[in-house]
């Protein structure tokens, strides 16, 4: 390989890198939410499967047990979900056969609710719209997790831990 190729070729994975460092160290979130739009960060108790009872999908947040609970802004909500869902693009590796969510995130607009059941010991979410197990899950990866955590810690808990 010539000089030339390889100065070309080391200037394209230079470009490159840059403009990966440059994507991920964006601070706007690509996801806008409208401004009636708002967003509940849970921590829930992962370790209490919810089939128990038959009433199960009355009780918490989906079935799980809720630990803590709290509404945050329009922006910082837009943040975790752009994140979750720009992770969940990239995951790649099969998911594990579990399912012991953590997280969850709810996004009420005018237009409905949708509420994200999010498992980063198994690598997976799901979703439930007008709560109806919706149709998109997926693999994500553990990066979210510190951003979910961090905000859950923030933030104050509500009287009532029910929502």
């Amino acid at each position: 390989m010539s000089a030339r190729h390889r100065f070309g070729l080391g200037l394209c994975v230079l470009l490159a890198f840059l403009v990966t460092i440059l994507v991920r160290c964006s601070t706007a979130p690509s996801i806008t939410a409208p401004p009636d739009t708002s967003f509940v960060v849970y921590a829930l108790d992962g370790d209490t499967y919810p089939v128990a009872s038959p009433d199960w999908r009355d009780f918490g947040f989906h079935g799980w047990p809720i630990l803590k609970h709290c509404s945050i802004s329009p922006s910082n909500g837009a943040e975790l979900l752009d994140e979750l869902l720009s992770d969940a693009a990239s995951a790649n590796f099969p998911q594990v056969d579990c399912f012991n969510p953590r997280h969850g995130l709810r996004v009420e607009s005018s237009s409905g609710t949708v509420d994200y059941l999010i498992c980063f010991e198994c690598f997976r979410f799901e979703t439930w719209t007008e709560g109806r197990e919706g149709h998109q899950s997926g693999g994500i990866t553990q990066g979210p997790e510190s951003l979910f955590s961090a905000t859950l810690k923030n933030c104050r808990p509500q009287e009532n831990a029910e929502p």
